[in-house]
């Protein structure tokens, strides 16, 4: 991505002719996990498909003030001038519920965050997932009996998102096995994170932390590979 395209990623992403596509990445703070998924998931963009189109932007749910991107996270982006331009530009902002609504799709890093988009809008259930959870429900092959079930159903938004990626993933829950939590230990006191969550280690040693946010990177690369080839299937591209 150049320095024009991590602009537009920072305060919406690539808005081409018509009606983007709008995706919004949250996360607790906005300083380092949902900052870095918006930046990798318009990089991937940028490289693997046309961006324009695209609006792509980040969120927290416990923001109190503008701050700067975390530097752990910044420092995985730092290395572009794409990424310096984002890491300038980014200041955390707070979640508020005028922006749900015209999301094609919410991606948070954790049940937390999906919780809380469920109680400020309960009708985007349909559309928001844990990043982890829309990996595991968009995995399986798409049979014909769900393209059947998607165009025969009424969905509030028409299937049209996305190409009805995100009506593809909701209809899945319950049916498609994302993986389950380790049990507690007997004799531990730390609660094992669930396989769906992207924890926030912001306040770990540097280590886990990096190593977490260098999962994270892979995990949304995962993530747009899987929707972009979803959506050129879907429009025979």
């Amino acid at each position: 991505m150049n320095a024009a395209g991590a602009r537009r990623a920072v305060c919406n992403a690539g808005r081409g002719p018509g009606m983007p596509h709008r995706v919004m990445f949250v996360c607790a703070m906005n300083v380092c996990r949902s900052p870095l998924m918006a930046f990798v998931f318009a990089d991937a963009l940028s490289t693997g498909s046309d961006p324009a189109g695209w609006t792509v932007t980040s969120r927290g749910t416990s923001v109190l003030r503008e701050d700067p991107m975390c530097g752990v996270s910044a420092s995985l982006i730092a290395g572009s001038e794409a990424g310096r331009v984002f890491i300038d530009a980014h200041a955390s902002r707070p979640l508020v519920p005028d922006e749900l609504d015209s999301q094609d799709v919410i991606l948070v890093a954790s049940r937390a965050e999906r919780s809380k988009v469920a109680q400020l809008n309960p009708s985007l259930r349909s559309r928001t997932f844990t990043v982890r959870e829309a990996l595991a429900l968009g995995s399986p092959p798409v049979t014909a009996a769900e393209l059947d079930l998607m165009d025969r159903s009424q969905a509030p938004e028409g299937g049209t998102r996305l190409g009805g990626y995100t009506q593809l993933l909701h209809q899945r829950r319950g049916t498609v096995p994302v993986a389950a939590a380790p049990r507690r230990l007997p004799w531990s006191l730390r609660t094992p994170a669930n396989p769906a969550d992207i924890p926030d280690v912001h306040h770990k040693n540097q280590p886990k932390h990096l190593g977490m946010l260098k999962a994270v990177q892979g995990d949304v690369r995962n993530l747009h590979d899987q929707l972009r080839g979803y959506m050129a299937a879907r429009s025979g591209v």
